[in-house]
Formats: C-alpha cells, structure tokens, sequence
C-alpha cells in the first residue's frame, strides 16, 4: 500500500512510479493473494486505517511476481519484526539499519532461499525468541545487543514439519481470545513448495474464524484477517530489473470507498486515485486500471468454503 504523499510525488515528477514497496523490511515487500475460491482480504493495519481513506493499494499479476515469493502465512504474521530479528517502533519513518550480528548484508545468493527468507519476514518472531529464552534471546535488549544464538543462525522459521492444514492449525490456532496476533506472530511460514497446503490453510483458518472469540473480534476490529506472501527483492541489485518487473505485474490500483461509512476527504481521495491512474497511463504504453473497494464493511469477511468469490462483487471499475 502506499499513501497520498507519494501519489503527489509520482504524479509532480518524472521520476520512477510505483517504486517497490519495502513495507516489511530493506528487502521484504508483502502481498496478499486474490482467488475466487479464498476469502476477499485486502491488507490495513486497523480498522481505522481502511476507513480512513489515506491509502491506495495495488493488484498485480501473481504469476510475474511468483519469483520473487520466498515465503507464505495464512494470516499476518508480523513479517517487518521478523527480518533479520528486527523491533520495529510502532511508527516507522525509515526502516532501521539491519543488525549486523544477523544481517551484515542483505544482499543473496540467486538460489539461496533461507538468506531471502530471514531477511524477509521468516525468521522468528522476537516475542517467541524471548518465550523461549534459548541462547541470548531471553530478552529484547539481548536480541538487540546481537547475542541471540537463532538470530546468529539465520535460519527462517519454516513449517517443514507441518503436513497439512489440519496440523498447522492443531499447533497455532489454539487461544486467540486475547491476542489472534500472538497466533500470527508465533507461526511458522510455508515454502513455495508447499503452496496447497498453504491455501487450505487460509481456508481452515476462514472456516473457524467466525466460532472464535479472538478472531471475531479481530475482524470486528480490522475488517480482514488477510493471508501474506513475502516478497525478495535485494535493495543492493545493480540496474533495473526488479523495479521494471515490479511496475510490469502491477495491473491496477484500489482505493477504499465502503458504502456504510463516512469517508471525509473521500472527493479528493477519488480524484487523486483517478489522477495517479490517468498520468501513469500517460507517461507509459502499458496500460493500467483503477478499483475502488465499495463493499459495505459488515460484508467483508462473508465468505463460504465452496462458493467462489467474485472480486467484482468487491472492486468496482472507476473510469479515468
């Protein structure tokens, strides 16, 4: 997602649109995955956030970025505190630079799949680091000072163990009654490899969402309790390749416009979006297109195993 300032920044100059969206790390960029047979989810951090009116997200085309993918969750998992065993203050102006106990570089080998992924959202979390309180990582000030032996490592937190969607949610959809993101900061992330588990898996969680007190309330909360793929891109990479492939998978823009809330500002909102679009159209042959998100609130979590989704019924097409 992106916000208002840098819409007017793309659209005043003539400098690259669409940068990457580093929005886990220096190198971890993260998505959530549209199917017709997945619950609608769309990334905000509250509730307050969605209806606010204040971001603009994008669609893009999985099958150009699945390069890029080294890692999945079938919710949230907290990805930007689990980059290189990173603690991220609430409020991030610039990402901090990378502890060089764990991450001296965050630069990797083509086919090295376990640097990509601890740099990108995969290793442990540092709240479960400190539960387990195993060499030097029984404390934050510990995790941070670079004596945490599983930091050292750079291993991600992967879920080689787990053999199918009723096993991952056997070990961490257990209590979420105060706390679902303890459930999502405490995973485990699947492989590439593992990519149908992974999808029953968000399934499973949708299915027991709505018998669950914690993630009741979480979607009361947030509106979505959205799957994440985390994204590797070497924030050290000579020329353009990844910035040109990232621009070359985005295939439109969404803004938010839910029909039972009060959007103030929302004129602009719209018009800033339709603009954005308009001049990128200008300046580029490949062509992109706009949505706006218009399903009223208390429908965006309806979902039913079995029935298909029809993003439609979600994204409204805006002409520009």
């Amino acid at each position: 997602m992106f916000g208002q300032s840098q819409v007017d920044g793309w659209v005043k100059n003539d400098a690259t649109m669409f940068s990457i969206d580093r929005d886990c790390g220096l190198a971890c960029s993260s998505w959530t995955l549209l199917r017709k047979d997945l619950p609608f989810t769309f990334f905000a951090s509250s509730k307050s956030e969605l209806l606010s009116t204040t971001a603009f997200g994008y669609i893009a085309d999985l099958n150009k970025l699945k390069p890029k993918i080294v890692a999945m969750s079938p919710i949230d998992s907290d990805s930007s505190n689990r980059s290189c065993c990173a603690q991220v203050p609430l409020v991030v102006s610039s990402w901090p630079t990378p502890n060089a106990a764990y991450c001296s570089s965050m630069s990797c080998a083509a086919n090295d799949v376990d640097c990509k992924a601890f740099r990108t959202g995969s290793g442990m979390h540092p709240d479960t680091l400190q539960a387990q309180g195993v060499g030097g990582c029984s404390s934050a000030s510990e995790i941070a000072s670079g004596s945490c032996s599983l930091c050292a490592a750079g291993k991600p937190h992967w879920c080689d163990n787990v053999t199918s969607a009723q096993d991952w949610m056997a070990r961490y959809w257990k209590d979420t009654s105060t706390n679902l993101m303890g459930v999502g900061s405490s995973q485990c992330k699947f492989r590439k490899s593992q990519w149908d588990t992974w999808t029953e898996t968000i399934k499973q969680v949708h299915a027991n969402c709505s018998l669950d007190a914690g993630c009741a309330a979480a979607r009361s909360e947030v509106g979505y309790v959205e799957n994440e793929l985390n994204l590797y891109f070497d924030p050290n990479e000579k020329g353009n390749a990844s910035q040109t492939l990232w621009e070359e998978a985005i295939e439109a823009i969404v803004y938010v416009e839910l029909e039972d809330t009060e959007n103030t500002g929302n004129e602009r909102f719209a018009a800033d979006a339709a603009r954005l679009v308009s001049v990128y159209n200008e300046r580029h042959t490949k062509q992109i297109l706009l949505y706006r998100l218009v399903k009223k609130q208390s429908d965006l979590t309806d979902w039913q195993s079995g029935v298909d989704v029809n993003l439609l019924d979600h994204l409204q097409p805006v002409p520009t």
